[in-house]
């Protein structure tokens, strides 16, 4: 009972105000393994859950919109959703984006400067160079980096994170010729020397890997929670 107090007076005071979805593969081709198929999803799912959540009155907004209104510089009249992909799979590309041009739904790729450029990572291809810079030409989607190698950020030194966010980050700019300004911890790891680094680079928004859903004023736009978005039942 007491517990359901506390829980009361925490959401009481913290309202929802929105959610982040993380995703990494929408596909068919399922993976192999029961772990590797918690992080994809099927095209019929996103489709029913961007519908399920349009009619329950949520609005889609882009990561720069998120900063914004937990920053308290945009006011929504509704919840919002803001989707974002991790590791910049191919199936972003060729089946996850029609989808959300269909929609009119913003959306944030982060990427792997090494698993790019069209390799394979295990049984999925990943973007190449060419379907980066279209993505970058559509107003829908916004680029960001996700390191050089995918590592655990607080487990490395001062040195090493620095190496592994800016290689990347410089990378990305050269690829689109502009600034980069969204990151997404790989793990959801990172630690004050991971934040000021970012801070350095000029990066305005980044997305963690756990956290659950968005709730006001009390959320840094350099800790964003996500929701883990799978074929397992998110909605509420």
């Amino acid at each position: 009972m007491l517990k359901k107090i506390k829980r009361y007076i925490y959401n009481f005071f913290h309202p929802v105000i929105g959610e982040v979805w993380e995703l990494h593969r929408v596909t068919e081709n399922h993976a192999d393994t029961a772990l590797q198929r918690t992080y994809e999803i099927t095209p019929a799912r996103l489709r029913f859950l961007i519908t399920e959540y349009l009619e329950k009155g949520y609005i889609f907004i882009s990561m720069n919109q998120v900063r914004k209104v937990i920053c308290g510089e945009e006011k929504l009249a509704h919840k919002f959703v803001a989707i974002t992909l991790d590791d910049g799979y191919r199936d972003n590309y060729e089946v996850a984006y029609p989808i959300f041009k269909k929609y009119q739904i913003p959306f944030c790729v982060y990427l792997l400067q090494n698993e790019v450029s069209g390799v394979v990572q295990g049984n999925y291809p990943m973007l190449t160079y060419e379907q980066i810079k279209e993505l970058d030409k559509e107003p829908l989607c916004t680029l960001g980096c996700h390191t050089y190698s995918h590592p655990r950020l607080a487990e490395l030194n001062n040195e090493d994170q620095y190496r592994e966010i800016t290689t990347c980050h410089k990378w990305l700019e050269t690829l689109l010729n502009h600034p980069i300004v969204d990151f997404s911890y790989p793990f959801g790891s990172f630690n004050q020397d991971t934040i000021e680094i970012l801070k350095m680079m000029g990066i305005r928004q980044c997305a963690m890997a756990w956290g659950g859903e968005v709730r006001g004023r009390k959320t840094s736009p350099l800790m964003i929670p996500r929701v883990l978005v799978t074929e397992k039942d998110i909605s509420k």
